[in-house]
């Protein structure tokens, strides 16, 4: 499958039907290797939301990129009414430097299923224009399931990026700390990018 995006003509990547396509591929791919009916599971059982994922499974991209997916998909989720959460387990927990602000993102990883009757992931690349990123995050609504796992390191709704990142993110106290160590290291303005 990279061998065909890696050779699609960027003038097709950038069409909404090419990324749906490459999209589709990759996502089917996942429920392939990553999903399989587990008896267990009656539908009952699993907890509804949309989860994005930090798992190892997919190249999420550095740190920026994984943060702007899941503001992304937050602001899908907000737009939709629909409960978000975020499990990033790799390669560090987030909730080591991040903790949820106003919107209690957390789950369990226990409670991830990956049954394909009850879950699906859900690919965005960023490398498309933007409003493709918009459509093919829309499709979180349509799916269907009971979870849909994003992974996505889109891009959206730049102008809105730091009230996004205030309702989902505060700083843990370890951060906190080198935070504040930092600020009293430089002892004066500074600007910090």
């Amino acid at each position: 499958m990279s061998f065909l995006i890696d050779h699609t003509p960027g003038f097709i990547k950038r069409t909404y039907f090419a990324p749906m396509m490459l999209a589709k591929l990759r996502e089917r791919s996942y429920r392939k290797k990553y999903y399989s009916i587990d008896p267990q599971l009656n539908g009952d059982n699993v907890k509804q939301a949309v989860i994005f994922m930090i798992d190892g499974r997919f190249i999420h991209g550095g740190l920026s990129d994984r943060i702007w997916g899941a503001i992304s998909s937050y602001q899908v989720c907000k737009k939709r009414g629909l409960d978000f959460k975020i499990n990033w387990t790799y390669p560090f927990r987030l909730s080591t430097f991040l903790e949820p602000a106003t919107i209690d993102w957390r789950i369990d990883p226990k409670e991830v299923v990956y049954d394909p009757r009850f879950a699906t992931p859900l690919f965005v690349n960023n490398n498309h224009n933007v409003n493709n990123q918009w459509r093919l995050l829309e499709r979180i609504a349509h799916t269907g399931k009971k979870q849909v796992h994003v992974y996505s390191p889109s891009h959206i709704d730049r102008e809105n990026f730091s009230k996004n990142f205030a309702e989902l993110f505060k700083p843990s106290p370890l951060l906190a700390e080198n935070i504040n160590k930092q600020k009293e290291a430089i002892g004066e303005d500074y600007i910090s990018i």
